[in-house]
């Protein structure tokens, strides 16, 4: 489900599950999704990353920034030489808003596939695999609680129907041309 929030289009994505219900309530909720809809609208991504150096990862060229909000941490993810991003979840009580800052890509989340834009936010619930595939100059930013390493799970070669991974799907849609490397860190 889609609703437009100040510009911006949200997704709320999400079994009915306890865990699902308190990410929503935290993070998610949609007082603070239009928090940072409103910091990402004041503040362009290409000033926020001026003088940090990226980490190459699963995810792209990843800026990790200050966050100006107490208990959360935010990336910005440069996308834009990726074929496709690591599959890969998050642990139980470890939601993730993800804004699509500029650019077009596919974003699976689950067994779901999403054609987003510039201004399309996305709320990830815990243990809900994910990827995206960048299709026109993506860069995108995560909001997540505090992170830790052991807060991310990468998907290998196999279907994983506990977290919603479907490895096959995963190889249909990467780009016939790139390799991936499934042994990339997080």
């Amino acid at each position: 489900m889609r609703i437009s929030l100040k510009g911006f289009a949200l997704a709320l994505l999400c079994a009915v599950n306890v865990s699902t219900i308190e990410a929503m309530q935290s993070l998610g909720s949609e007082e603070n999704v239009i928090k940072w809809q409103q910091f990402f609208t004041e503040n362009n991504w290409q000033d926020l990353i001026a003088g940090v150096e990226p980490i190459k990862s699963g995810c792209g060229l990843v800026h990790i920034l200050q966050s100006p909000y107490k208990g959360e941490d935010m990336v910005v993810a440069d996308m834009r030489q990726m074929p496709i991003t690591r599959p890969h979840c998050h642990p139980v009580g470890f939601e993730e808003i993800y804004f699509v800052l500029q650019g077009t890509a596919t974003l699976a989340i689950g067994y779901d596939e999403y054609s987003v834009k510039a201004g399309d936010v996305f709320v990830i619930p815990p243990l809900t695999a994910h990827y995206t595939v960048p299709s026109n100059d993506c860069v995108v930013a995560a909001v997540t609680p505090p992170y830790t390493l052991d807060k991310y799970i990468g998907l290998g070669e196999e279907t994983d129907t506990s977290v919603k991974y479907d490895h096959v799907r995963y190889l249909e849609l990467t780009p016939a041309d790139r390799e991936i490397d499934l042994d990339m860190q997080g």
